[in-house]
């Protein structure tokens, strides 16, 4: 008896997995064209202030959550604009990627429908990802600093209006200047609007952040990426074992249909 509940865990495991890996994931990517920023000055009344940059940081954070299942994460922190790191989870067929160059900061995330046992399905399957790259700096006079760098974001996948099917790709500049906070400047893509999805963006991420004295500011650029697939509930052993009971009647009946 115990081998044959066992077979019948294992068939509905089988028979659930199979739906949950033909249904169609929900997938992001962002990426900022590091090697292409640029960062201009400009002065007023002729004169043109000296910028000095101090605290140049990366941050990278990837996470996978499955109903029922220990979330999964992994971060980086690093002090500098150079230096090469990736954080990389995966939980099943769901992935989280997060990415950092010289040249570029990007990631990615894929999220799947993922079997779970009945009771966790009340959660959605879960992938973030983000990477942000910050600055303070200081400015001896009044000016403009203008910051501009390339970005392209795609999602595809998810529907519309639905929290547990969804995917959405956002590329954004903040900054303040002698503690005044600027409205960020961003870009995004989401699955949540009518027609959001599939699609595909890129362009320049460009703000200003003015300054009438000198002083203190900082500014940062970043992505964050989120998916999110519905949680399959298993089937309990009981439905798949009346569920082969039924079809072992109706081969039987066919058997004697052709006697």
């Amino acid at each position: 008896m115990n081998l044959l509940k066992t077979s019948f865990v294992a068939i509905a495991y089988s028979i659930t997995a199979g739906l949950a890996n033909s249904a169609n994931a929900s997938e992001g990517t962002a990426q900022l064209e590091w090697s292409q920023l640029q960062l201009s000055v400009t002065g007023m009344n002729g004169a043109t202030p000296t910028l000095t940059f101090t605290d140049q940081i990366t941050n990278l954070t990837s996470s996978v959550s499955i109903p029922g299942k220990a979330i999964r994460n992994d971060t980086a922190s690093l002090p500098d604009w150079t230096s090469s790191e990736d954080t990389n989870v995966q939980v099943g067929s769901t992935f989280s990627n997060a990415l950092a160059s010289p040249s570029s900061l990007s990631g990615s995330v894929e999220t799947n429908p993922e079997p779970v046992e009945p009771d966790h399905t009340h959660h959605p399957v879960e992938a973030l990802a983000s990477g942000s790259r910050s600055a303070n700096f200081s400015l001896d006079g009044p000016g403009v600093l203008t910051i501009s760098v390339p970005y392209s974001i795609s999602i595809a996948g998810g529907r519309p209006f639905n929290f547990f099917d969804a995917i959405s790709a956002t590329v954004t500049g903040n900054s303040s200047f002698n503690n005044s906070v600027n409205n960020p400047v961003f870009f995004s893509l989401s699955s949540f609007e009518e027609g959001g999805s599939p699609g595909s963006q890129s362009g320049n991420l460009v703000f200003d952040i003015a300054a009438t004295e000198a002083g203190m500011g900082t500014f940062e650029l970043r992505f964050d990426l989120s998916s999110q697939a519905p949680a399959v509930p298993i089937p309990e052993p009981e439905s798949y074992a009346m569920l082969l009971a039924g079809l072992g009647i109706v081969a039987t009946l066919a058997r004697r249909r052709t006697i």
